[in-house]
C-alpha cells in the first residue's frame, strides 16, 4: 500500500476511535454536511507505584465482584471520561485528545454530556444529548444542532464504553482478570486494585484487549491486530469507595507496537482515565426543539472517510 494511502486509512482509524469512545464522529459527520497472576511472568508485578499504603485490602475478585453489585438500585451517576493517543507509523505521528463530561442514567438509557476532541491540533467542542427519542448534538462554536439518523442508534449505543453506560459488566469482566491485581488501600482508607508490568500473562493481556477494544474501534479488533500487539508496559489503576465498593477512579496507560497493516508496526502511546461521582443525583436532559428538527445526519463508515480524505487532500 502507498505511503499516503497508508496514512489515510490509520487516520480513519484514529476517526474511528472517537465514535469508539465518545461517538464523537458525529462531529466530522456534522462538518462534512455544514492486567496478581499465580505465576507473574518476568518484569510483571501486581500492584502500583503510587502511594498506596501496605496495608491488604482483601481478595480483589472479592471487591470487584462488590464493585459489579454496587450498582444495583443505583443507575444515576456523574462521569468524566479523558483518552490521550500518540500513534507513529512509518515517521508519520498523529495525537488524539479527548475529554466527556456529563451524566448517565443507565435504565432507560439517558446521557448528557460535553465532548471536547482534538486530532492533530483540530478542535471540536459538541453539546451531546442521548435520550430514547434520539442522538442530537450541539457544535458549541457555532451553535449548529444535529440530529442522529434513527439507523445510527443501535451504532452509537454500540460504540459507547462500558465505562459510560453498563459499568457493572465491566466490573464483572474485570473481576474475571482479578488474578492480575494487588488489592491494597491507600491512606485515606480507598481500596486501590492495581496492576503494573509488560502486559504479559493471560489476565494481563485480557484486561489490556479490553481497553483496545474501547479506544480502536468500539467493538473486537481489527482480524490480527490483536495478535500483532507487544507491550512494552502498561499500569491498571482501580480506586473503589471502601463503603459501597463503587469504582471512585479508573486509570489505565499502556505503551505498546500494533500492525494495522503487516509489515507497517505502529508505536501506540496511550493514557485513559474514569472518573465517577453525583451517584443517584436525578439530571435534566431536555432536549429543544430545534435538535429535535435539525438536520439528520450519518456516522460515515471507515471507506467513506477514506473518500472525504482523499477529496480533502486533492
Amino acid at each position: 500500500m502507498p505511503h499516503k494511502a497508508k496514512r489515510v486509512k490509520i487516520r480513519a482509524v484514529r476517526l474511528l476511535a472517537v465514535t469508539a469512545l465518545l461517538a464523537a464522529a458525529v462531529a466530522l459527520a456534522a462538518a462534512c454536511s455544514n492486567e496478581r497472576q499465580e505465576s507473574p511472568a518476568s518484569g510483571d508485578k501486581a500492584g502500583g507505584s503510587h502511594t498506596e499504603a501496605a496495608v491488604q485490602a482483601g481478595d480483589a475478585k472479592e471487591w470487584l465482584d462488590k464493585a459489579a453489585a454496587s450498582f444495583k438500585g443505583v443507575d444515576v451517576f456523574g462521569i468524566d471520561m479523558k483518552l490521550d493517543q500518540r500513534l507513529t507509523t512509518d515517521g508519520q505521528t498523529s495525537e488524539l485528545a479527548i475529554a466527556n463530561e456529563g451524566n448517565v442514567s443507565i435504565e432507560p438509557l439517558v446521557m448528557r454530556q460535553t465532548v471536547e476532541s482534538t486530532f492533530d491540533g483540530q478542535t471540536d467542542k459538541l453539546a451531546a444529548y442521548l435520550t430514547p427519542d434520539g442522538y442530537f448534538t450541539q457544535d458549541l462554536v457555532t451553535g449548529e444542532w444535529s440530529r442522529m439518523d434513527e439507523s445510527e442508534l443501535p451504532k452509537i449505543k454500540a460504540s459507547m464504553s462500558d465505562y459510560q453506560i453498563a459499568p457493572a459488566d465491566q466490573m464483572k469482566r474485570l473481576a474475571r482478570h482479578a488474578a492480575a491485581f494487588s488489592a491494597t488501600k491507600d491512606d485515606e482508607g480507598n481500596v486501590v486494585l492495581a496492576y503494573e508490568g509488560d502486559g504479559a500473562g493471560e489476565d494481563a493481556r485480557a484486561l489490556l484487549i479490553d481497553v483496545l477494544t474501547v479506544t480502536l474501534g468500539g467493538g473486537a479488533l481489527p482480524e490480527g491486530v490483536e495478535d500483532s500487539i507487544e507491550t512494552e508496559t502498561m499500569s491498571y489503576r482501580i480506586v473503589l469507595d471502601p463503603d459501597t465498593a463503587r469504582p471512585v477512579t479508573v486509570d489505565v496507560t499502556a505503551d505498546l507496537t500494533l500492525e494495522f497493516e503487516p509489515g507497517h508496526p505502529s508505536k501506540l502511546t496511550q493514557t485513559m482515565s474514569v472518573r465517577y461521582d453525583d451517584w443517584g443525583e436525578p439530571f435534566e436532559a431536555d432536549v429543544p426543539d430545534e435538535a429535535k428538527r435539525a438536520p439528520e445526519v450519518i456516522i460515515p463508515d471507515a471507506e467513506t472517510m477514506e473518500e472525504l480524505e482523499k477529496l480533502l487532500e486533492e
